[in-house]
């Protein structure tokens, strides 16, 4: 049994995603099926976690 065809768009550019008031934000994710190559998900992955650890970072109680 063949698969049909998948006309999602390919994301070749990875998101951008940023820290905001304690909460990762990315523009223009796609409201469904999200396909990626390998390097843009790669990418997309580790911008995610380092906009997480600033997420977290901006809400840290400062220790004086």
């Amino acid at each position: 049994m063949t698969k049909p065809a998948d006309d999602t768009p390919l994301i070749t550019d990875p998101l951008k995603p940023e820290a905001v008031d304690g909460r990762v934000e990315a523009v223009d994710p796609p409201e469904s099926k999200l396909k990626m190559t390998a390097d843009a998900a790669e990418i997309s992955a580790i911008r995610l976690l380092d906009a997480a650890d600033a997420a977290r970072e901006s809400i840290k109680p400062s220790r004086k």
